[in-house]
This record gives structure tokens, sequence and C-alpha cells, in this order.
């Protein structure tokens, strides 16, 4: 593969992986924010709200109950999810 392939390539695989990404949030009933396309929210009762925020190939997820961030990795094995770093604990 020419270099020029290569990098069609990767664009294509990055886009279909952003398409699966996020039919799989809209599937868990994550909606996009109207506001920026990178940000999705997910309302679950009146004071527990989800906020995803996707940024090339990093994400954030910010929720105040740790086993609501739990449940959602647990959710999303077709995606290889890594905790790095609790920000509470940075």
């Amino acid at each position: 593969m020419s270099p020029k392939e290569i990098v069609i390539w990767l664009e294509i695989e990055s886009k279909e992986w952003y398409r699966r990404f996020e039919n799989f949030l809209m599937y868990i009933r994550f909606l996009r924010s109207s506001y920026d396309n990178c940000v999705y929210i997910l309302k679950r009762e009146e004071e527990s709200i989800l906020l995803l925020l996707l940024y090339v190939g990093d994400i954030l997820i910010a929720n105040q109950y740790k086993n609501e961030i739990e449940e959602l990795k647990e959710k999303s094995s077709e995606f290889e999810v890594k905790i790095l770093v609790r920000l509470g604990e940075y």
C-alpha cells in the first residue's frame, strides 16, 4: 500500500469507528449536544447526568456516581475501554 492509500484507509476506518460508537451511544439513550458534536449527555434521573466528551481517540466521562461510569464501561464491551485516571483522584 502506498502512503496515500494508507491515509485514505485510516480515514475510512476512523469514520466507521465513530459511526459505530455514536450508534452505540444513541442505543443506550445518550443525546448529542446541539452545541458541540463531541459532547453526549445521558439523563438518568433528576439528579444523575452522565457527560461523555469525545476528542479524537480520547473519551472523558463525567458523573458524580462511580457506579454509573462502571455500568457504562461494562455496556461498551465492543470498544476497548481503559480507565486511565479518575479525575477526582487527579
